[in-house]
C-alpha cells in the first residue's frame, strides 16, 4: 500500500496555510522516509523479534478484552514475550495467570504532573494514559510493545531485529497539531506521516533520550509545550517517539499494515476474528465493544 502524497499534502494544507512554514519539508520528508524504509509488510515478519515486553491499558469495562488480547499475543509471539503488564484501576480477575497488573497510584504521579493534566480538561484522562505508558517504558529494562486493548494482531511482526525497529503507519488520518508540537518540543522537522497506529514498540533508551533521566520533569516540559490548534488532541507520545527515532536512527522499517475496524456488537471475540475481513488484515481493531465477556475469560 502506498500513500498518495499529493492528497496528503492537500489535507495538511487545507485551512492551515499559516500553521507552519515547512509543510513542503514535512511532506517531502515523508516521501523520502517511505522510499528509504519501505512500506510493505512483506519481510516484516521474517524471523523472530528480539525479546520484548507488552503493555496494555484498560478501563474496567475493557479489562476482559485486554486480558484476552494478552493471551492472544502470548500465543502469537510465544517465547519472544518476556512479560505482559496491564495498567488498570480494576482488581485482578480470574484466569489472568502470567499477567502483571498495575494501578495508577504505583507510578508516583507528583503534584506538578497532576496540575498539568487538569489543564487538558476533557482530555485529561487521555493525557494521563500517555503519561503512564511513557513512564512505564522509561523505567523498563527491555523494549516494550504498547498495544491498545481492543487492537489485535494477526501476524507476528519482527518488531526489533538486528538493531532495526519496525514503525507502523496509520493511513486513516493525519493530525497536524501533533507535528506542530513535535517541532516545538524537539526542534526537528517531523515527516507528515501518522504513527498513531494503535500499537508501537518503544525502546527504553530512546524514551529516556526524549524525556531525559528525570521523567516527570521531561514529560512536564513535553506536555507544557503542546499547542492546541482547534482540537483537543495537542500531542501524541507515539508520534513523538517515531519522529524522534527517524531523526536520530538510520535503522528503521516503516510498515503500512492492512488494518480493519470491525464491530464487536453481539459477537464473541472468536466470531469477530474469524471473519474473512479480519483474516485478510494484519491488524484488527474492535469497535462497539459489546463482546460476550464469558467468551474472553
Amino acid at each position: 500500500m502506498n500513500l498518495n502524497m499529493r492528497s496528503l499534502k492537500g489535507k495538511v494544507r487545507q485551512g492551515r496555510k499559516l500553521l507552519f512554514s515547512d509543510i513542503n519539508s514535512q511532506v517531502n520528508l515523508a516521501s523520502e522516509n517511505l522510499l528509504r524504509h519501505g512500506t510493505s509488510t512483506e519481510g516484516a515478519c521474517q524471523g523472530k523479534s528480539e525479546k520484548f515486553e507488552i503493555l496494555l491499558l484498560a478501563s474496567a469495562h475493557d479489562l476482559p478484552l485486554a486480558i484476552a488480547n494478552a493471551k492472544h499475543m502470548l500465543a502469537l509471539h510465544g517465547d519472544e514475550i518476556l512479560k505482559v503488564s496491564v495498567i488498570s484501576q480494576s482488581s485482578v480477575m480470574n484466569g489472568s495467570e502470567g499477567l502483571t497488573f498495575l494501578t495508577d497510584d504505583q507510578f508516583g504521579m507528583g503534584d506538578e504532573v497532576q496540575r498539568i493534566l487538569k489543564r487538558f480538561g476533557a482530555r485529561t484522562s487521555w493525557m494521563k494514559q500517555q503519561y503512564l505508558k511513557s513512564k512505564f517504558v522509561h523505567s523498563a529494562h527491555n523494549p516494550v510493545l504498547i498495544l491498545d486493548s481492543d487492537t489485535f494482531l494477526n501476524i507476528p511482526f519482527s518488531w526489533l531485529k538486528n538493531n532495526t525497529q519496525i514503525l507502523l503507519v496509520n493511513t486513516e488520518d493525519f493530525h497536524v497539531p501533533y507535528n506542530v508540537h513535535i517541532s516545538k518540543f524537539l526542534g526537528i522537522t517531523p515527516p507528515a506521516l501518522n504513527f498513531v497506529s494503535h500499537v508501537q514498540l518503544q525502546q527504553p533508551s530512546i524514551v529516556r533520550e526524549i524525556y531525559s533521566k528525570d521523567f516527570d520533569a521531561g514529560w512536564s516540559e513535553w506536555a507544557n509545550s503542546a499547542w492546541k490548534f482547534g482540537e483537543d488532541s495537542p500531542a501524541s507520545e507515539f508520534q513523538t517517539y517515531a519522529s524522534y527515532l527517524l531523526s536520530t536512527q538510520a535503522n528503521c522499517r516503516i510498515v503500512i499494515p492492512r488494518h480493519k475496524v470491525l464491530s464487536g456488537k453481539g459477537k464473541s471475540l472468536a466470531e469477530v476474528l474469524s471473519q474473512d475481513s479480519a483474516k485478510s488484515s494484519e491488524i484488527v481493531t474492535i469497535g462497539e465493544k459489546t463482546l460476550l465477556v464469558s467468551e474472553m475469560n
